[in-house]
């Protein structure tokens, strides 16, 4: 498997994690530092990326079907 699947699969389960429940308390926040410190990733860049998440599945939640 590439990183690339492997990467569009994490990506899908965080999203659906996200639509479960959209709330950004300092445990998230958290977890988001610890994960990016183990990928060698900026506190900054992974909140920026965990922010694009969140307006996708707030857009999504909100979206007329």
């Amino acid at each position: 498997m590439s990183e690339k699947e492997m990467g569009e699969i994490a990506l899908a389960i965080v999203r659906e994690k996200m639509l479960r429940g959209v709330r950004l308390t300092p445990e998230i926040r958290r977890e988001i530092g610890e994960g990016a410190k183990k990928l060698g990733v900026k506190f900054d860049r992974a909140m920026i990326f965990a922010e694009i998440l969140m307006r996708e599945t707030l857009e999504k939640s909100f979206s007329k079907k």
